[in-house]
């Protein structure tokens, strides 16, 4: 029994949502759930909908306020987390572009050690053939091979 008065109640609550056609026909008015099925011209056929109570009303803006407050903090976290993204992408390709000098730098100066180490003297030549190779195993250790 109180299950079918609380679905009855629930059924009345409900209401306010379904739309409610109304038909006239012929002089005759007639409200229906479903659209009118005589288009002739001299029928008329509308959808009124049946506006909800003032109590519904109030809950529907409180929730309305409730949704806009979630979008907006949900707005400001996800701008939150686009400049963290930003800031981090621009920190990354900072980085990239420090190891690139880096690295060219390195190049270079292998390069000149191996220079050195073909031009120098007997006298020096194991000692700067040994400092082109350590240049070089610096670059392959910091830039890869």
């Amino acid at each position: 029994m109180s299950s079918l008065l609380l679905s009855f109640a629930l059924l009345l609550v409900a209401l306010p949502a379904f739309a409610i056609y109304k038909c006239e026909s012929g002089g005759n008015i007639s409200y229906s759930d479903l659209p009118c099925a005589d288009t002739s011209s001299n029928s008329k056929s509308g959808r009124i909908i049946i506006p909800p109570a003032p109590s519904d009303t109030h809950a529907a803006q409180e929730k309305l306020v409730q949704d806009k407050r979630r979008l907006q903090a949900l707005e400001t976290q996800r701008s939150k987390e686009e400049a963290s993204a930003a800031k981090e992408r621009q920190k990354i390709a900072k980085e990239q572009e420090r190891k690139k000098k880096r690295c060219a730098t390195l190049e270079q100066r292998t390069r000149w050690a191996k220079e050195d180490a073909a031009s120098a003297n007997v006298k020096r030549m194991a000692r700067a053939q040994r400092k082109a190779q350590r240049a070089a195993e610096k670059q392959q250790l910091e830039c890869g091979p």
